[in-house]
């Protein structure tokens, strides 16, 4: 579990390992990668993972639940402890 005082790093290191320990394979994006590159450039308060979906493709809801977050919404976690969100944005075919 988070404690209280986790940074975005601490959520996003943990998510990405509750992922990995159920096979599933994430790639972190947007601001949250933005921050753990440029700190002092910009923060984000949300982590947004984009899945390696594939034929085997499995519901992720119990990887980010492991470690204290709840659905909200489609693809959107949050913490009762945290401010930050963890989020799975649907990817665009082409």
């Amino acid at each position: 579990m988070l404690s209280p005082d986790a940074t975005l790093i601490d959520v996003a290191f943990a998510v990405c390992t509750a992922l990995d320990h159920a096979g599933e394979r994430a790639l972190l994006v947007g601001g949250s990668a933005a921050t753990f590159y440029a700190p002092d450039a910009y923060q984000s308060s949300d982590c947004d993972f984009i899945l390696a979906l594939g034929p085997d493709a499995r519901d992720v809801t119990s990887s980010p639940e492991s470690v204290g977050f709840h659905r909200v919404g489609e693809g959107i976690f949050r913490h009762a402890d945290l401010i930050y969100t963890v989020e799975f944005p649907k990817g665009r075919r082409k």
